[in-house]
C-alpha cells in the first residue's frame, strides 16, 4: 500500500491488530516496511519521498510498462 506517512501507517495497522515484521528498506526514493495482517499475511507499506512523488504526479510513471502484479490483475491500494 502506498502511504504518505509510513510511521503513521505503521501505528494505524498496529491499532487494527496487524504488526510490523521488523523488515524495513530505506531507499533514496522512499521507504518500504513489511507488515502482517492479523492472520499473518504479509504486505508492504510504501512511502515515496517528495522527489519521487513529484515524478509520479507529473505522469512520469504512467509511461512505464505495468509491473508484474498489475499485469496479473492485482490492484494497488493507496492509504492516506
Amino acid at each position: 500500500m502506498t502511504v504518505d506517512d509510513v510511521e503513521g501507517a505503521i501505528d494505524l495497522v498496529a491499532g487494527l491488530a496487524g504488526r510490523a515484521t521488523g523488515e524495513r528498506h530505506d531507499y533514496d526514493a522512499g521507504a518500504v516496511v513489511v507488515m502482517t495482517d492479523p492472520e499473518g499475511h504479509e504486505f508492504c507499506l510504501v512511502q515515496y519521498y517528495s522527489e519521487a512523488s513529484a515524478l509520479a504526479a507529473s505522469g512520469f510513471f504512467r509511461q512505464l510498462p505495468p509491473s508484474s502484479s498489475q499485469a496479473a490483475g492485482q490492484s494497488v491500494t493507496r492509504l492516506t
